[in-house]
């Protein structure tokens, strides 16, 4: 066993294959949640996420700001064969074309897409955090 602390208690949820809309939007309803939790409970709550590499990429650029990836691990090599029609394999360059620097690139990155990374999901710079807002005290000013 890998767990030294014995009083750390865990909540597992797989979401297996879902594209990254949805892991997203239920990231981003798990991390609200345990932040809220945490700061009326004054404990201490973590969000980690187990994900290939090129589904992270599509992760961040699907966030765009509103989660924040810490990577804490990254295992090589990985092959993820449940998502592995979602990885992008792209050899153009910004101009469009195909040339020896662009396949290059294309081989790396495809590569490097190839390993399962450990990532602490929080909010990102991009939520605005202040105190909650009754909506019907709101509503009524």
């Amino acid at each position: 066993s890998y767990i030294h602390n014995n009083a750390t208690k865990y909540l597992v949820q797989d979401f297996g294959s879902v594209e990254t809309t949805t892991l997203h939007t239920k990231l981003t309803d798990i991390v609200s949640r345990s932040e809220y939790i945490a700061s009326k409970r004054s404990v201490r709550l973590e969000t980690y996420l187990i994900i290939p590499d090129f589904l992270l990429d599509q992760l961040r650029a699907e966030a765009a700001g509103a989660l924040s990836f810490e990577p804490l691990y990254s295992r090589f090599p990985h092959v993820s064969v449940e998502s592995l029609e979602k990885l992008s394999v792209d050899c153009h360059d910004a101009r469009g074309h195909v040339s020896t620097d662009s396949v290059l690139n294309c081989a790396i990155n495809t590569i490097a897409g190839f390993s399962l990374s450990l990532v602490n999901v929080t909010t990102g710079p991009a939520v605005t955090k202040g105190p909650a807002v009754n909506m019907q005290q709101a509503a009524s000013t």
